[in-house]
């Protein structure tokens, strides 16, 4: 009898213990999710929802972009995340929003002064690393952030994009360059 107890104890123990696991690895993938429940929006000055009862979610660690003709929504969505606009529904997250490209106040400063600022985890030579990714001078970190070209100051704050774990990031490229960044950064293949 004993020994039956016993069996029937491990057997709840093993149950137990499988259900605080089971619960556990629940709330972890809750935490790497951007849940949208019910989501309606529309802009004050038109009668039509731009969403309306919407409901999804994102896994924060999934490499995705939001493709569609002009004017179907995708930067409203970005910007719901970013709180720029009230709706109704739930949008549920535990990471930060970012805005990409970041916002340079005075260019006039070392390129390698601002990219601490953007991602200030990000360590030397893994800005370096990036830049190498993204087929940049590593040299451009030490010259006044004004002096690189156009295309030189986007590489280098992609570089920062890439270096901003943990962010979900609203990036905003036109043209051929978003395709840029799938094709030659080692983490958009």
């Amino acid at each position: 009898m004993k020994s039956a107890g016993k069996a029937r104890n491990n057997g709840l123990y093993r149950h137990i213990r499988t259900s605080k696991e089971i619960i556990r690895n629940l709330l972890n993938d809750y935490h790497r999710m951007i849940k949208i429940e019910n989501l309606t929006f529309s802009y004050p000055t038109s009668y039509d929802n731009v969403f309306e009862n919407v409901s999804f979610q994102v896994d924060t660690d999934w490499k995705l972009g939001f493709v569609g003709r002009n004017g179907r929504g995708k930067t409203t969505f970005l910007n719901l995340l970013l709180g720029k606009y009230e709706y109704s529904g739930k949008i549920l997250s535990s990471v930060q929003f970012d805005y990409f490209p970041y916002p340079v106040s005075d260019k006039n400063r070392i390129t390698e002064d601002i990219l601490q600022e953007i991602c200030p985890l990000a360590e030397e030579w893994e800005l370096m690393r990036e830049l190498s990714y993204l087929d940049v001078d590593v040299d451009v970190l030490w010259r006044p952030f004004e002096t690189l070209s156009n295309g030189e100051q986007t590489k280098v704050l992609i570089a920062a994009l890439f270096l901003n774990e943990g962010h979900f990031c609203r990036i905003v490229l036109g043209g051929d360059f978003s395709d840029f960044v799938t094709r030659w950064h080692p983490m958009g293949r």
